[in-house]
């Protein structure tokens, strides 16, 4: 297969850049492939330098689990304890696993994606190095071919720590106000009964004088 009757001609001035060594990278792994739409993978490619600037960390992962692209963020992020990102099972890059994460029974947003071609969302927690705990918001969307197959997963991740403890803050204070609200209106309803009580007494006086 010649690569630039795939489109990818124009490319020469990338070739110091991380997309075109990535793009380099599959092709070479992938070029005896006769159903492998190279145009629309190397569009991706430049989809994902647009991506870089969204602060999420983006991959995209074929049926193997196999990492085959990712944003600049998610390179940098996870490469600080591997020597490399693109090629390399998910599982290993993200959690230093050396199977994947389903087969111990834990959740797995790729499988999950691969087996149900629908959209997946979810809410991941660890602790950092001091035990503070991280959240993370996982988003998992299928890359499908002209027949509805499965081929790829989109995974785009982003830590949302901060926010859910802005919001926990928020659900707080929102509990405290109703506590507070719940503890007036108590009180004024007793007042109220206090007040009937006592003008039912007062009624019951004045009868009892007239005797």
């Amino acid at each position: 297969m010649d690569i630039k009757g795939s489109g990818t001609d124009k490319d020469e001035d990338l070739t110091d850049n991380y997309y075109a060594c990535s793009f380099k990278k599959i092709y070479e792994g992938k070029q005896k492939s006769e159903d492998f739409d190279w145009l629309s993978f190397r569009n991706m490619c430049l989809t994902f330098m647009v991506l870089d600037d969204i602060g999420d960390r983006v991959s995209l992962i074929d049926k193997d689990f196999n990492i085959v692209l990712c944003n600049q963020t998610y390179y940098d992020y996870y490469r600080k304890n591997n020597s490399g990102v693109v090629g390399k099972k998910c599982y290993f890059v993200e959690y230093g696993r050396d199977k994947p994460c389903f087969e111990d029974d834990l959740e797995c947003s790729v499988r999950r994606v691969l087996q149900t071609g629908k959209n997946n969302l979810r809410l991941e927690y660890s602790t950092d190095k001091e035990g503070n705990q991280i959240v993370n918001e996982v988003k998992t969307y299928p890359i499908k071919d002209n027949q509805g197959n499965t081929l790829l997963v989109l995974f785009a991740e982003k830590d949302v720590t901060e926010s859910k403890r802005l919001e926990r803050e928020l659900e707080d204070k929102v509990q405290e106000l109703q506590e507070f609200y719940d503890m007036a209106v108590g009180r004024e309803l007793r007042m109220i009964e206090l007040r009937e009580e006592m003008d039912k007494l007062k009624l019951e006086l004045g009868e009892y004088k007239k005797r």
